[in-house]
């Protein structure tokens, strides 16, 4: 089952402009559609009415667990400025986790990233990376609602 969720393009923190998420050439086991590089920072989505697949007091939390399967994950110590450290009771906090999703906007769709980090305290916001600085590509200002659905495929997904 895919996770669709309608939300709000929200101004972030800034932390995430100092992430450095591998691209395909920086890490072995990166899947075939892995941009090369990603543009800094990412696209943050509040989602204020959570699906019921990840409500409940936890929220996007969920998804470190397991219910969704991540495409593709990065090792802790492969992002770059990662303050997510392994704790020697989570040892798997601050691994990256990646899925392929289709956001869609009043001005148009674009292929994204879905990008959270094991242990993340966001609960009901969701980051979104990409090649392209998204809120450029898209034109999006906070408040600008839009749609965003996992995919398992970036090929099927404008079909």
């Amino acid at each position: 089952m895919l996770l669709s969720v309608q939300g709000v393009v929200e101004k972030g923190l800034g932390f995430h402009s100092r992430l450095h998420i591998p691209g395909r050439e920086e890490i072995d086991s990166a899947p075939d559609d892995w941009p090369l590089r990603f543009a800094s920072g990412s696209l943050n989505i509040f989602v204020p009415t959570l699906p019921r697949e990840v409500s409940g007091r936890q929220g996007f939390k969920a998804l470190d667990k397991g219910k969704f399967p991540a495409a593709f994950t990065i090792p802790q110590h492969a992002i770059g400025n990662n303050s997510l450290r392994k704790k020697f009771f989570k040892p798997r906090r601050g691994t990256g986790q990646a899925w392929r999703a289709v956001l869609s906007a009043h001005t148009g769709t674009q292929n994204v990233w879905i990008f959270r980090r094991i242990g993340s305290h966001m609960r009901d916001h969701l980051e979104l990376i990409s090649p392209l600085i998204l809120r450029e590509q898209l034109r999006l200002m906070d408040g600008d609602r839009v749609k965003l659905t996992m995919v398992d495929n970036f090929d099927l997904a404008h079909r």
